[in-house]
Formats: structure tokens, sequence, C-alpha cells
């Protein structure tokens, strides 16, 4: 869910979709890296998927002892130390996926729903097609009079807050914020959306400790998320242009959140960092770029994004190579890595890039419609020539 400008949801299984409506726009950009791959694989994450972790979100103490498993780590940013992730509410059991005072599920009542994927669906036109959750929803431990939730909701690793926006009204995500954390390759945001309340003396570039107050969980905007239905939109990704905000003008979007419009913020699944804690290893996003599965592949002839600036590990791309580089990306829209493509450049169909792959297997049930299948053949779709737009957008 990046929500950004204001929009009437459609959702029929939910309170707000992730990301735009279909508009003649295109979402997103830049990246992680991961050259040197940890050796983990499918199995492994597997068994980190269901455990869980033991930080304190109120006193930021980390997961009992890790034993932590040491990768290589691109010599630019040799001296960052990994992010170490707390819980954002006091919620201590996200690993509990099954358990419904858990997570808070959409209108549908489908506990699915709360959770990151192609979990829910949007109403477009006369047609019920699915929809991509980019974050978690997070249920309340406790309530107040009338239903209120009267969670806490806390900064999840040390960093420093990136935004804030304290008027409900102008995004669906109502009142959030987002805190910017360093990890070895490159920036991982967390966003907190929802909320009742931001703390007062909180403002943009301060320092911030895991486990420090952000607000309290809330069900802003209330025209969208009944009271009963209250909860912390939680998420964890990547931006992926720093240069959005002059796209976003190009374009005289209003209102304008900055970097940190919903459009530009690209969520992992934001369990990946608890379950890997919880089995004694330090999440990075090398290692998770590495171990996520490419369900899309673009064929493209451009300049290197800013995206793979940010994260350069992930271009593995020779210099001066005229032949178009090929981009992977994860289900949910993230950009993994870039190689030279095996094509030369006369071999392409004019300049416009193309999809050469699709791995349906891993798309699913293609809840961000980046790509749309038509007389047998992938092509991008509206949604995906807008990402594609923001993602090579030089700014």
């Amino acid at each position: 869910m990046s929500y950004g400008i204001l929009q009437r949801p459609h959702e029929s299984d939910s309170s707000a979709p992730k990301g735009p409506e279909l508009a003649p726009l295109w979402p997103r950009r830049r990246w992680l890296a991961g050259a040197s791959a940890l050796a983990l694989g499918t199995g492994a994450l597997g068994a980190w998927w269901g455990r869980r972790g033991s930080a304190h979100p109120q006193t930021g103490n980390p997961p009992a002892p890790l034993e932590v498993q040491e990768t290589e780590v691109p010599q630019v940013l040799a001296g960052v130390p990994p992010i170490v992730f707390g819980f954002p509410t006091p919620q201590e059991r996200l690993l509990d996926t099954g358990d419904p005072t858990v997570y808070m599920p959409t209108a549908s009542g489908r506990l699915e729903s709360a959770l990151y994927g192609s979990v829910r669906t949007v109403q477009v036109g006369r047609e019920i097609v699915p929809s991509f959750h980019e974050g978690i929803d997070i249920a309340p431990t406790q309530r107040g009079r009338g239903g209120v939730a009267l969670d806490d909701v806390y900064a999840a690793a040390d960093g420093v807050v990136g935004h804030i926006n304290r008027h409900a009204g102008d995004s669906n995500y109502g009142l959030y914020v987002v805190l910017v954390h360093q990890d070895p390759i490159g920036p991982v945001y967390t966003l907190y959306a929802h909320l009742d309340e931001i703390e007062r003396t909180l403002c943009v570039g301060q320092a911030i400790a895991r486990g420090a107050r952000l607000g309290r969980m809330g069900h802003t905007p209330a025209h969208i998320i009944p009271v009963e239905r209250s909860h912390l939109h939680f998420e964890v990704g990547v931006i992926l242009n720093q240069n959005f905000p002059t796209w976003y003008r190009r374009h005289r979007f209003k209102p304008d959140h900055g970097l940190y419009h919903g459009w530009n913020l690209q969520g992992l699944d934001p369990l990946v960092p608890y379950r890997l804690q919880a089995a004694g290893v330090v999440f990075r996003l090398q290692d998770w770029a590495e171990a996520t599965p490419t369900a899309i592949e673009l064929s493209i002839r451009a300049p290197r994004p800013n995206y793979f600036a940010e994260y350069a590990a992930c271009w593995h791309v020779e210099p001066l190579d005229p032949r178009p580089w090929i981009l992977e990306v994860s289900e949910g829209g993230v950009p993994l890595r870039a190689r030279t493509s095996d094509t030369e450049a006369s071999e392409m169909r004019g300049r416009a890039p193309q999809v050469v792959r699709v791995d349906e297997s891993v798309l699913g049930r293609n809840g961000r419609r980046l790509v749309a299948k038509a007389n047998g053949a992938w092509t991008l779709g509206s949604a995906g020539r807008q990402w594609l737009d923001i993602l090579l957008w030089p700014g």
C-alpha cells in the first residue's frame, strides 16, 4: 500500500489500496543491491518464515543474541552495520499469521487480506481484480471506550525521520510517518500509517532510536477506515527514485509528499526481517534480493537508472556495453538486479522496453498489474508503464 495522493478507494476487500488508481501515470524506481550471494536458497527462507523474534518495541532491546551469518558487503558501505528490527507496536506475535487477534483483515474478513502480497481485490470499472498490499495491517492489543485503539506505535529500527504527514485528508495513508534506515548496501524505509496521533515533538531530519514512540494507532482517514478496524499499516521497503519529486511536479500532481509519496515507496514483505532474526540471521537487502525469485524480466535500452546508482551492487551491466540490459523484477515490483542482455540492440523491436519473460508461478495473482496478458503474450500494462517511467526518470 503506497497511497500518497488522496484517492477514492475501490477495494472490495480493504480500507484502501496500495498505489495509485489506474490512471495515465507510471509508478517507481531504484533499489537494493546484491552481488555476492548468501547461500540461502528458498528452502532456508522457508525455515525462517515460521519463527518468531523477541525484540520489544518499548525498550528497543534487540531480539535475543543472534548468531549472525556474515556475507560479503560492498566496500562502499562496509562500515555500516545491518539493521536490527524491533516491533512497531506492543504486538510481538507478528509471525503468528493465522491468529485473528494479531492482524486486522479488510471488510471481507479474510485474514490473509491483512498480509503482504496479492491478497486483496479492487474494482476497476465493472471488474473485480486482484490488488497488491505492500505492508501488513497489525491489530490493536488494547481498546478503549467506543473501540478506540490504545496501542502506541514505535520506531522499528534506528534511523532518521524522513517524512511526517499530519493532515489525514491528504493521503489514504491518513496520518503517517516514514523513517529511513541505512542498510550496508543502501537505504531502507519503514512506514507507519493510519495513526490517530503523531508525537508532537517529532520532526523531519530527527535521528530516532529503535523503540522511540512515534504516535498512537488509529483509523485515519476515518472516511475509509471505521473505528472497529483501527490498525497500523506497516511497511518495510526501498525508495525507488531520489529524483521522484521532479517527476511528480512535472505532472503537477497534488498534494505533494516529496520523496515519500506512496508511488515512490516500494515495499517488500515486512515479515522477512522478523523471520530472519528469529532464525538468528541478520536481515540485509542484498541477501533478500539474492533469495527473491524473479517474476518479470524486461529488456531495456536506456542509461543506468538512478535506482542502481543508489543500490550499485545490483547493477551487473558492463560499462559502455551497447546491448540492452535485462531488469529482473519481483512479484511486488521491486527491481532486484540488472544484467547485460544476450540480445544485440539491433534485435530489439524499436527502443521501447519489452517484456521478455514472465514466471507465472512467481507472479501469482498479479495484484500489481505491472504486466498484462493479451493474445497469449505479456506486455506492460498502464500501471507498469507508469512504474517504469518513474524508474527511468533522470530528474
